[in-house]
């Protein structure tokens, strides 16, 4: 229920903003957009939705690229996008 209420009354991006800290743009969208859709699924109620969509909307600039394929990192706060880069480590015995 305190969940429930904290959605009425704070935006996603406020909530978003106060984490300077990057996010990852596909735990984000299937963790935060996807439970959101789902509750609204189960519920129907509109507020789920229109939370949903606030969430996508922040991670619009991810989005921004030329190839349409988004950053694997944003930092919704700054907009600041990059990718992730994996680096490997080669251990000789």
């Amino acid at each position: 229920m305190l969940v429930y209420l904290q959605l009425m009354i704070y935006p996603i991006e406020t909530v978003l903003e106060l984490q300077d800290s990057e996010l990852s743009v596909f735990e984000t969208t299937i963790r935060f957009v996807g439970g959101l859709l789902s509750c609204y699924a189960l519920t129907g109620d509109t507020i789920f939705r229109d939370k949903a969509a606030e969430v996508a909307d922040a991670l619009l600039p991810a989005f921004e690229t030329p190839t349409g394929l988004p950053y694997a990192l944003i930092n919704p706060s700054t907009n600041v996008r990059r990718v992730f880069l994996i680096i490997s480590h080669y251990y000789r015995s």
